[in-house]
């Protein structure tokens, strides 16, 4: 899910969409309609973003039960490890010069490159392997990284 904000929200409505590997190109259209149909009946000036997710929460099911595209299982941990992801992770902040350096020897370990933007947001860009990504990602949440407001 993006949300776009304008600098004038909430007088203003959001830009709102949802992208899905579960869902056709077809089917995510017609999704983001409907929810940009839903946002423009809610009153302006009121906080909205709640509203768009709890009804995303309520409809998307019916989104993907109509979905003919089959579920891509790997079987072959090989295939996974081919695969190229990037995390970006938004932190209310980030300013502990320990808990960053922290997460960076970590991703070192697991060959993630990247970087770590301190301040108010905290940004943190992570790049590697699917299977590298993800073992990081676990770490960073196991060791309470993952409230990063030091």
């Amino acid at each position: 899910m993006c949300v776009n904000l304008p600098h004038d929200y909430p007088a203003s409505e959001p830009d709102i969409y949802v992208r899905s590997d579960k869902l056709d190109r077809n089917q995510q259209h017609i999704l983001n309609s409907d929810l940009a149909s839903y946002i423009s009946t809610l009153e302006r000036g009121e906080i909205c973003t709640y509203s768009a997710i709890s009804w995303l929460q309520e409809n998307a099911s019916q989104y993907h039960a109509e979905s003919t595209k089959p579920d891509v299982v790997v079987k072959n941990n090989d295939e996974n490890d081919k695969v190229f992801t990037r995390y970006w992770i938004y932190s209310h902040h980030i300013y502990s010069k320990m808990k960053r350096k922290e997460i960076l020897d970590l991703a070192k370990e697991f060959s993630i490159t990247g970087f770590c933007l301190p301040g108010r947001p905290g940004i943190i860009c992570a790049e590697g392997l699917a299977s590298d990504s993800n073992e990081w990602w676990q770490k960073v949440c196991k060791c309470t990284y993952i409230h990063l407001s030091g």
